[in-house]
Parts: C-alpha cells; structure tokens; sequence
C-alpha cells in the first residue's frame, strides 16, 4: 500500500471507531461544520476515502479533532504498526459521538438566551421521554 492508501484506511478506521459513516456525503456535511475555510466538496472527501489523495496538515487537524484521534497519527500512523488507537475523548463511559461534540460546540458559542431554550427543550425531551 502506498501513503494514500494507508491514510484512507487509518481515516476509515477512525471513521468506524467515532461511529462516523464512511458514506463521503455524511463526512463532507460534518467536517465542513468545523472547518474554518473553504467548504471541501463531494467528490474531494470522497478521494481521502478512496486513497487518491490525502488532505493538507490543516485538514487532517480538523478530521483527528472530529473523530477524537492524535492528528500525527491519523496522517502517519503509529510508529512500529498501522494501528489507529481508539478515540481519546469519552464522557462519563461512553465514547462522545462526532455529531453530539459538534452540537455542544455550537452551543457554546450561542447567546445566553439561547442557550437557556436549548436547556428548556432538552430538559422538557428528558422528562417527557420514556425510561427505559
């Protein structure tokens, strides 16, 4: 396998750990959520994923802080193997779900108002929610 090759599998390994679906249109929606410049497109994610290219430094930042994964080792993998170790972060014993990361993210840069309604509504979903 060349360098493409095995950053596509380290990327589809973090992908499945995070329980990101590998699907390129899904990838593309969450990491131009984070990434402060130019949108990516389509047909690009879907080239990281494939092994054709792998991104510039600042994008595979963006992918390892997403995903919960060292960014060294998402782009050059751990020394001695070709091993993607497991999300860093977790929350209580649960591994932190990509898109839960990003809407906690969104809602700290919201106003205080805001952010009060999103605590209403998430507390009215928890009480009025079935325990299981």
């Amino acid at each position: 396998m060349d360098e493409k090759q095995l950053f596509a599998a380290r990327l589809r390994a973090a992908l499945a750990a995070a329980g990101v679906s590998e699907r390129p249109g899904d990838l593309e929606k969450l990491f131009n959520l984070k990434y402060a410049g130019r949108p990516v497109t389509f047909q690009a994610v879907r080239y990281w994923l494939t092994g054709k290219t792998i991104p510039t430094q600042d994008k595979v930042d963006v992918l390892a802080d997403l995903l919960g994964v060292d960014a060294y080792e998402l782009r050059f993998g751990r020394k001695g193997d070709r091993h993607l170790a497991e999300p860093k972060l977790t929350w209580a014993a649960n591994p932190i779900d990509v898109r839960d990361r990003l809407a906690m993210e969104l809602y700290q840069k919201l106003p205080n108002t805001q952010r009060r309604a999103v605590r209403d509504l998430i507390h009215a979903l928890a009480v009025g929610a079935d325990p299981e």
